[in-house]
């Protein structure tokens, strides 16, 4: 039975009498085992980007002038007709490379506005909320002669204010985006702002324009194409449907809500965006069992109070039951 094991996950061989593995020795990989690290590579370097475009408009020109000045009929040319000649030869490599070298700015722009603004929503997770506002304004500020990303950078900033508790700022940045036109990369920014701007409304209080931008974002979710981001977008939407109802008093239309959009809250959105809707989930509890029941929304709180110190406190900055609420669990 050990033997048939053996063989299965592919022992190694047994070595020869008198021999000894010295240090560095080959050894031959087992088929179920993973080969040895190769030590014998060296680094590839990365070429620069400026070089090879330097190196082609180099080329590029050269082979232009001798095209000039050897091409048309025979005769003596002058330096005029040389250089007049390489322009009309050299104009369309020229417009090719203006575009390759403007398309490959947007992507190393958007490879950089990615770990930029990961590093923001990192400090903000952390707890870090001024550290990543100005992480944020930092993007939003180098990135404000590119539209679509810069798109990007303020929804970043604006999540970045509203869990610092700066509710009318966030809201304010979370309208500019979807005042923002010609989005590129990012025409979906515009709908994302939209839940994000109901989102900040209803924590502030202001329950009438939430409603109005989620009749809005209804008509504008049909133009979104199936996915990630129109799933996470449909979820917040969940949420701030939630919130509004809660602040209401329909304790009722919070828990049909939660019910029939739980499973996709928790495929779509982080665990700390859950902690929220089970906060909310919670107050609607105690809320539909009277005060004394508080032992109803204790399965929720549990699950919230897993969360670090001060996280949800932007939720209750202008909710005053909610924060009532929160100091009696």
């Amino acid at each position: 039975m050990s033997d048939d094991l053996s063989e299965l996950i592919g022992a190694a061989p047994a070595a020869r009498p008198g021999a000894s593995a010295a240090a560095g020795d080959a050894v031959a990989p087992s088929p179920y085992q993973p080969p040895p690290e190769p030590q014998d590579n060296p680094a590839v370097p990365v070429s620069s980007a400026r070089k090879t475009f330097a190196i082609w408009l180099v080329l590029i020109m050269t082979f232009a002038a001798v095209y000039a000045l050897y091409s048309g009929p025979p005769g003596v040319r002058t330096w005029r007709d040389v250089v007049l000649g390489m322009l009309g030869v050299a104009w369309p490599f020229l417009l090719l490379l203006f575009v390759l070298s403007w398309l490959y700015r947007q992507l190393r722009g958007g490879q950089q506005l990615g770990a930029r603004v990961a590093a923001a929503e990192a400090a903000r997770v952390a707890g870090q909320s001024t550290r990543a506002i100005e992480l944020a304004r930092a993007v939003v500020h180098d990135y404000r002669r590119q539209p679509s990303y810069q798109a990007m950078a303020r929804l970043h900033l604006g999540m970045a204010l509203l869990h610092a508790g700066q509710l009318d700022e966030a809201a304010a940045e979370f309208a500019a985006v979807e005042r923002t036109g010609g989005l590129q990369f990012s025409a979906d920014a515009r709908v994302q702002a939209v839940a994000l701007l109901a989102f900040a409304l209803a924590t502030r209080g202001d329950l009438d324009g939430a409603d109005r931008w989620l009749a809005d974002l209804d008509r504008r979710l049909a133009r979104v194409q199936p996915g990630g981001v129109r799933e996470h977008i449909v979820a917040n939407r969940a949420l701030v449907a939630m919130i509004v109802a809660a602040r209401r008093g329909q304790a009722d239309a919070v828990i049909r809500v939660y019910d029939a959009s739980v499973a996709q809250l928790e495929c779509a959105v982080t665990v700390a965006t859950m902690r929220i809707a089970w906060l909310v989930r919670a107050f609607a509890a105690a809320r539909w069992d009277g005060p004394r029941e508080l032992g109803a929304a204790e399965p929720w709180l549990r699950l919230v109070r897993g969360a670090p110190p001060a996280q949800l406190d932007f939720l209750a900055t202008a909710w005053p039951e909610l924060q009532a609420f929160r100091a009696a669990a």
